[in-house]
């Protein structure tokens, strides 16, 4: 299963090129849409994509994202901080337990979960730099065309 999204060529870098994407409405209802700024306005986001098929400054393209990509990237920004802040409160609650006071636990579990909220974000950005790194498929550009409006993310 893919994701679809239309925009517009705006670099060419040998075989891959630069796609201006303008926000489509599930942006809207995704929880990190306020702190994505990889574009040049608060409306767009720049994405890197394969261009087998030849895509020029300025065509109006369709670029399509495997799913799985999606799902781990996810997992990394949300599931893996979760984990950590979770995993840091409890090990430090039974560690202050047990070698200072009980009472001590339930500072040591608030301390203890933002750090392993903070490892947990680190962890994802390694993992997520080790992917893109590490020859990850990139998205890829399947369609040039008139019929896609890449201002509307429609076809």
């Amino acid at each position: 299963m893919q994701i679809e999204e239309s925009g517009t060529v705006f670099e060419v870098r040998g075989p891959t090129a630069l796609v201006r994407l303008k926000r489509s409405s599930a942006c809207s209802g995704c929880a990190s849409a306020g702190q994505c700024h990889a574009g040049r306005g608060e409306s767009e986001q720049l994405l890197e994509a394969r261009n087998d098929i030849g895509a020029a400054v300025g065509d109006a393209v369709r670029v399509a994202v495997s799913a799985r990509a999606v799902i781990n990237a996810s997992a990394r920004i949300y599931l893996l901080p979760v984990a950590g802040l979770l995993l840091g409160a409890g090990v430090a609650q039974v560690l202050a337990g047990l070698f200072i006071s009980a009472p001590a636990g339930a500072n040591a579990a608030g301390f203890g979960g933002i750090a392993g909220a903070i490892l947990g974000v680190l962890f994802g950005r390694s993992m997520g730099r080790r992917a893109s790194s590490g020859g990850a498929p990139l998205p890829r550009i399947t369609r040039i065309g008139a019929d896609i409006d890449a201002r509307s993310n429609r076809v």
